[in-house]
């Protein structure tokens, strides 16, 4: 039950880190049923309180959770790297990434912006995204970076550093 779930999992710091390193497989380890997973990847307040008291028989006027599952996670990113002057479509592969997700790449100063294509939010979420390398960037290593919805400062951002390289 989704109420248990996220009882345990508030006051729990070993499953806390476990779920951290493992979302989904401590999912499946506690029994939740493929609704309940996709909720919690949701990581809407107000949609997994709305699940876990329908499940209770209650009402709720406000949430009463403040707990959240982890920030979102990159693990990789496909093509790994691109060419001055050219458009580049990229698949970027994480965890717990949400409809409206940005995604970046940055060295230093330059910003490229990503133009999102897709965005698939489980179970192996995933960013397709397009990215336009101008003649005049610097060549060499570029973070990767994924914003969530109402992310919008670098370090709210999941990153992958050195993840995407510019060439020649």
């Amino acid at each position: 039950m989704l109420f248990d779930f996220v009882a345990e999992l508030r006051k729990n710091p070993k499953l806390q880190a476990d779920f951290l390193a493992d979302p989904e497989g401590v999912m499946c380890r506690e029994g939740l049923t493929d609704e309940e997973k996709e909720i919690v990847r949701s990581r809407d307040e107000r949609r997994i309180m709305d699940a876990v008291v329908r499940q209770l028989g209650i009402a709720l006027k406000e949430p009463q959770l403040k707990w959240f599952p982890p920030e979102p996670r990159i693990t990789s990113i496909s093509p790994n790297s691109g060419r001055r002057g050219k458009e580049v479509v990229v698949t970027i592969q994480g965890v717990f990434f949400s409809e409206g997700s940005r995604a970046e790449l940055r060295s230093g100063d330059v910003r490229i912006v990503g133009a999102v294509q897709s965005v698939e939010t489980e179970p192996n979420a995933r960013i397709t995204a397009r990215f336009s390398l101008g003649a005049d960037i610097p060549v060499g290593p570029y973070d990767v970076l994924v914003y969530g919805p109402a992310q919008a400062a670098a370090d709210e951002a999941a990153t992958l550093p050195g993840g995407f390289t510019v060439r020649k």
